[in-house]
C-alpha cells in the first residue's frame, strides 16, 4: 500500500471515530429544555366543564330565555323559550329531540365548550359599562346532573377589534375576552339576529 493511500486510510478512519464519539455525547448528554413560544402556552377554558358533563343550557338575551335540554337518548332539543314581557306567544315545547337540529346544537355547545380565554382584564368596577357588562344583554347558564350550576357567563360588548367579545364569569368577577364567533353561535341558536355593537374606547 502506497504511503498515500495509508494516509487517506487513516483519514477516514479518524473521521468514523469522530462521528461515532459524537453519536455516543448526543445520546448520553443531558437533554436541553425545549424551548416554546408564546403560541405553544397552554391556553385556559372559558368552561372547565366538557359538553358531555351539560344537560341544560339556558340562553337568557333581550326576547326572553331559551332553554335546551337532552331528550331520553341524551340529543339536545330546544325545549322552549319564555319570552321577556310584555308576554310574545312562546315557541312550542318539545321532548323528542329533531335529529338535524340535535346534530346542530351539540355542534354549537362542543365548540362553546372549547372557548379558550385570549385575555383576562383587571375586574374594575368602575369599566363594566364600557365592556357592557354592566346590564349584559346575553347571559349562558349551563347546568349538570341534577340541575347542578356548572358555569355562567355574562356577555358583554364586541372589543375594539371586532373580532373578540367581554365577557365575565360572576362567580368569580373574572372579565376576560374570547372570541366572537364563539357567542353569536350560540345567540344563532336563540334565532336571534347577532349583536354588533362594540366599544371603540376600551382596550
Amino acid at each position: 500500500m502506497s504511503k498515500s493511500m495509508a494516509r487517506a486510510t487513516w483519514g477516514w478512519l479518524a473521521l468514523l471515530v469522530v462521528a461515532a464519539a459524537a453519536i455516543v455525547w448526543q445520546a448520553v448528554r443531558p437533554s436541553a429544555p425545549v424551548a416554546h413560544d408564546d403560541h405553544d402556552t397552554p391556553v385556559a377554558p372559558l368552561v372547565a366543564s366538557a359538553e358531555a358533563n351539560w344537560s341544560v343550557v339556558e340562553l337568557l338575551g333581550p326576547d326572553g330565555m331559551t332553554r335546551f335540554e337532552r331528550d331520553a337518548s341524551g340529543r339536545w332539543l330546544v325545549h322552549g323559550t319564555t319570552a321577556a314581557p310584555p308576554a310574545d306567544e312562546a315557541r312550542p315545547h318539545a321532548h323528542r329531540a329533531d335529529p338535524a337540529a340535535a346534530e346542530r346544537i351539540a355542534s354549537v355547545f362542543t365548540a362553546f365548550a372549547r372557548t379558550r380565554i385570549e385575555r383576562s382584564l383587571p375586574a374594575d368596577p368602575a369599566r363594566l359599562t364600557a365592556y357592557g357588562l354592566d346590564r349584559p344583554e346575553w347571559i349562558v347558564l349551563i347546568h349538570g346532573a341534577d340541575a347542578r350550576p356548572l358555569s355562567t357567563v355574562e356577555v358583554g360588548q364586541l372589543a375594539p377589534d371586532r373580532l373578540s367579545r367581554y365577557v365575565r364569569l360572576p362567580l368569580d368577577g373574572r372579565v376576560l375576552t374570547i372570541a366572537n364567533y364563539q357567542i353569536e353561535g350560540l345567540i344563532a341558536l336563540t334565532g336571534a339576529a347577532p349583536t354588533a355593537s362594540a366599544s371603540a374606547a376600551v382596550r
